[in-house]
């Protein structure tokens, strides 16, 4: 059968029980057959969560590595704190052909431990995480959020870190926070595929994330969305 989540919500927090039953069995096989791997290699953006590291890190290593040799966007969230701790030689070897990476505040700190960096600052991490090496040319750009709190973005060719400040949804307009992370991403790289400039990107990423804790669980309203960038949205930028 395919794979199932429990998750019981607590005012805005949330516990979560995954069963990957199929997705455990997903071998490299699959994504390498040539009626499937034709799709890998028509595509110019590709997105894999850390969650994968413990079913099929071969998946990830050859899509990367494709994404690399072929000059192609390859991004990835590191989607729970236990993949760092976890999958850390895995982590470190893919890091090299990410070329954006997201994360949470907690996903942050647990790759500083596992990482064995000397800072709890997520500042500090965003740079450090952002200035590792990398397999290309390209720079690198880190993205943390912390919730309602400001997100993070460091890049490793600048010597700047970006602070964009929410704008907090109120409480009695919060369902949950289920999939908030994953409408940041997904409201993100629909700005970045069209080039749009790096605010556009975070403020879209905002945007989206702030309808989907508006639902109950990860959903988005029954309405059209339609995305209108805010106007003289900006970041707070310091220099490390």
């Amino acid at each position: 059968p395919t794979g199932t989540c429990a998750l019981l919500i607590t005012g805005k927090n949330r516990s979560m029980v995954a069963n990957l039953s199929a997705a455990e069995t997903y071998d490299f096989s699959h994504v390498s057959a040539p009626e499937n791997w034709k799709d890998i290699e028509a595509a110019r953006f590709y997105y894999i969560t850390g969650f994968f590291f413990a079913v099929s890190p071969d998946t990830i290593e050859a899509v990367a590595k494709h994404a690399h040799d072929n000059n192609k966007t390859f991004t990835m969230n590191l989607s729970a704190p236990f993949v760092a701790e976890f999958f850390t030689a895995q982590v470190e070897k893919t890091l090299p052909y990410i070329d954006i990476l997201f994360g949470n505040e907690t996903e942050a700190a647990a790759l500083a431990t596992a990482l064995k960096f000397d800072t709890s600052d997520i500042k500090q991490i965003a740079k450090r995480v952002a200035d590792l090496p990398r397999a290309g040319s390209r720079p690198r750009l880190v993205v943390f959020t912390q919730g309602s709190e400001s997100t993070i973005i460091a890049s490793s060719d600048s010597d700047e870190v970006r602070v964009y400040g929410v704008t907090e949804v109120p409480d009695a307009e919060v369902g949950d926070t289920n999939g908030a992370g994953d409408a940041f991403v997904a409201g993100f790289l629909s700005q970045y595929m069209q080039e749009k400039p790096l605010d556009t990107c975070v403020d879209a990423g905002h945007w989206l994330a702030g309808q989907v804790v508006r639902q109950i669980g990860p959903n988005y309203p029954e309405t059209e969305l339609k995305f209108v960038p805010t106007a003289d949205f900006a970041p707070t930028v310091e220099k490390l």
